[in-house]
């Protein structure tokens, strides 16, 4: 972002806009789980101590004059009183975005869910009052009546979380305008919608930017990163081209047959010595059949299967897959010229560094912080993204 240009602020706090009491916002934007917003303004005399409450709404506007966008709505969650160095009164306002509509549990008789996953979370937006957005998962999950979805005692957003984990997909809520909202919705700036996104649908998308690494020019300020082998993915996979088609493909080794269970060689030697020819020859007959008898596998009790259970018979495949996020076992954190339009959940180019790491980075939380500082009578405004990101 160019240097001439003046980092923007709107915080509204209620009905209330607040923007010239905020020294500092921190707006937390993370890849699983909720999102939050602290931000710090000042309170002489205790005035705002009065003001601000619990539960009150927050909206965070935070940009650039060329780039400028709705980054947070949510609510209060709690209130702390602090003081500077001169002893002045300042309160630490802590905030949660939209998900903490989905952090109660619905009535005992509606705890099982039935039905394609998109129709269920559907429901579940529409009985908080919040907008569905994406739900890109392929083969969409289904529940029937045999085999529903038990939410037990989690409440939804716990489930939510607990369904993509298992799916590997991201479930959160986010502010976005779409095009098929309404002209009022855009105006504002969008509004906070429950998304579920399988982790090749995240990964398929364009990347957010291109972030580059180059002192004095580049919008990457810093940027460490590091790679382990244990940090990769925890399943690999290889794949070989067809001489004819040009197509990759992939081969299951063939199990090796089991071994037979062959008697010792003079096992009928010894019977004929002692018992006779007869003898001998019934128990030649009798070592061939059980040669040639099929193995039969041993007798397993019966057992109700229960979906998420061990019984379960495919939970060891949904629970053992690949993190395409983390492939090759790059994780990086750095900070770069604050960006509202970075966010955690997506992919951004990184340049400028070693060719083995440059490229598409996958980024698991953004920290956009906002600060102003008055000096000798000065303000001077700053404005950072600082990113945490894997590979």
């Amino acid at each position: 972002m160019p240097s001439d240009t003046t980092a923007l602020l709107k915080v509204t706090l209620g009905k209330a806009d607040i923007s010239k009491q905020v020294i500092r916002v921190d707006i937390e934007d993370v890849d699983r789980g909720a999102d939050k917003a602290t931000f710090l303004m000042e309170d002489p005399g205790s005035t705002n101590s009065d003001r601000v409450e619990r539960l009150m709404d927050v909206r965070i506007e935070l940009g650039w004059e060329t780039e400028y966008a709705l980054a947070f709505v949510g609510q209060v969650s709690s209130i702390q009183s602090k003081a500077d160095s001169g002893g002045r009164g300042r309160l630490e306002v802590t905030c949660i975005d939209k998900s903490y509509l989905f952090m109660e549990r619905p009535a005992i008789d509606k705890r099982q869910h039935v039905g394609k996953l998109k129709d269920i979370l559907s429901a579940m937006a529409t009985r908080v009052g919040i907008a569905l957005g994406d739900v890109l998962i392929d083969p969409m999950p289904e529940f029937t009546k045999d085999k529903p979805l038990n939410q037990l005692d989690r409440t939804d957003w716990q489930m939510l979380q607990d369904l993509a984990e298992e799916y590997r997909a991201r479930a959160f809520v986010e502010v976005n305008a779409g095009d098929k909202d309404s002209e009022e919705v855009k105006k504002a700036g969008g509004e906070p919608k429950l998304y579920f996104v399988s982790e090749e649908a995240l990964l398929a998308q364009e990347p957010m930017g291109t972030l580059l690494y180059c002192r004095g020019m580049g919008k990457l300020l810093e940027f460490d990163y590091t790679r382990t082998s244990s940090g990769a993915s925890p399943l690999g996979s290889a794949a070989v081209a067809n001489p004819d088609s040009g197509q990759p493909e992939s081969l299951a080794a063939v199990p090796a047959p089991a071994e037979p269970k062959v008697p010792p060689k003079d096992s009928t030697d010894r019977v004929e010595k002692v018992l006779g020819p007869a003898a001998a020859a019934d128990q030649a007959a009798a070592e061939q059949n059980v040669q040639d008898a099929p193995v039969k596998p041993a007798d397993k009790p019966a057992t109700k299967e229960m979906l998420g259970a061990p019984s379960d018979p495919a939970l060891a495949e949904r629970k053992v897959k690949q993190d395409r996020t983390r492939m090759m076992g790059f994780s990086g954190k750095g900070t770069a010229m604050g960006t509202v339009f970075l966010r955690a959940k997506g992919s951004v180019k990184i340049e400028g560094i070693s060719s083995m790491a440059a490229g598409r980075w996958y980024v698991t939380r953004v920290n956009h912080v906002y600060e102003r500082a008055e000096i000798d009578k000065k303000v001077s405004v700053s404005f950072r993204s600082k990113l945490v990101a894997t590979r």
